[in-house]
């Protein structure tokens, strides 16, 4: 009789990589022609099925999975296989959770920004091609012609509001984008309050409008940047098209919101959030606020939700932010040419989005 094989610790391959911040590297038995590899600390074998797919140079990390894998009575051996599982003594197909490939992505966008956008000063927030962003959402396709940039915002007056966020430019642009701003004149019947006229504060003109064919660099003035993500200018949703799955519409969500993972200084660390998938992501938050997060518990699992009748989904996913604490976040998306060209676009502009928050916490550190 055969024994069961039983199997434990199952992730995905990525996840392996991003736990033991290491690459895997194959070699072969000097004994055998069996394939082995090594990943960090971890040591162990390829399946056949897994070495025969390994041949194919159109695999990619996403096919393996990785487990701990035993017979029945024996010790678990570090193994390498095809995205399967065993159950009850066989191999069955299996897809990773999607859950799983949520959290991998977004660990792997972490790790391809530390690597390609360093910020030793202010200067370098102006990333002209931040293209390595696609080669993790790799679902999203930009429009041909077009290039993902990144460049520093400033949300205030407030000077040292450091934030960088993503743009889209036509990729031989070598125009900057400076426009003249005027600022409405308070007038001496303003200051006594007598005016018909009401003077506002934000009230200004632009001499013109961005476009693709600039490059945004150095700081994009408060007052213009009302103009630029109030309508005026063309936003990156409208060069993107995509699948219609919830993988896609993650990924979506992921560099929509990508100023809150970039880096930041000063003032700008005040958007931080980091993402929460499960009861073990409060290692690195207070000890204040860790029991909570053990508690909530599946409840931070992101759900997207996809009407294909209204063309609508949805992003709702857990934070956590310094000054903020634990927050369920929702983002509502708009499905344009469902049956055409895959595009998706935002239902609601920022700040009307849903931020509820389930533990508060304030660190007291003021910039």
């Amino acid at each position: 009789m055969n024994k069961t094989i039983e199997i434990s610790d199952k992730k995905t391959l990525k996840q392996l990589v991003l736990e033991q911040n290491a690459e895997v590297k194959t070699f072969k038995s000097p004994k055998s022609d069996k394939l082995f590899f090594e990943c960090g600390k971890i040591r162990g074998y390829v399946s056949p099925a897994a070495a025969e797919r390994l041949k194919d140079p159109n695999c990619s990390i996403d096919d393996f999975a990785f487990a701990m894998v035993a017979k029945e009575g024996e010790e678990a051996i570090p193994c390498i296989m095809i995205a399967k599982k065993y159950s009850n003594g066989s191999m069955e197909d299996q897809k990773v959770s999607p859950k799983d490939n949520f959290a991998t992505t977004y660990q792997t966008l972490l790790k391809a920004i530390e690597e390609h956008y360093a910020i030793e000063n202010t200067d370098d927030f102006d990333l002209i091609d931040a293209s390595f962003v696609f080669e993790v959402l790799d679902l999203l396709q930009l429009q041909e012609g077009k290039t993902l940039g990144f460049y520093r915002r400033q949300d205030d007056i407030v000077e040292r509001s450091f934030v960088a966020t993503s743009y889209v430019h036509n990729t031989n642009a070598d125009k900057i984008y400076n426009p003249v701003i005027t600022q409405k004149k308070k007038t001496f019947a303003h200051w006594l309050g007598i005016s018909s006229d009401p003077y506002k504060e934000d009230d200004f003109t632009i001499s013109e409008s961005y476009s693709t064919e600039y490059l945004l660099r150095g700081i994009v003035d408060h007052r213009v940047l009302k103009d630029f993500h109030g309508g005026n200018a063309l936003k990156i949703d409208q060069y993107i098209s995509l699948p219609h799955n919830e993988e896609a519409v993650w990924q979506m969500f992921l560099l929509d919101n990508i100023e809150y993972f970039l880096p930041k200084f000063d003032h700008g660390v005040y958007k931080e959030r980091k993402l929460l998938f499960t009861s073990n992501d409060n290692k690195d938050l207070p000890a204040s606020i860790q029991q909570y997060v053990q508690q909530l518990g599946n409840n931070i699992n992101p759900i997207i939700q996809i009407n294909d009748i209204k063309e609508l989904a949805s992003v709702q996913c857990t934070y956590f932010n310094m000054w903020e604490g634990i927050v369920r976040w929702t983002c509502y998306y708009q499905l344009l040419g469902s049956h055409a060209k895959n595009l998706i676009r935002m239902l609601h502009i920022k700040h009307k989005e849903t931020n509820d928050i389930l533990v508060k916490y304030d660190c007291g550190i003021r910039y």
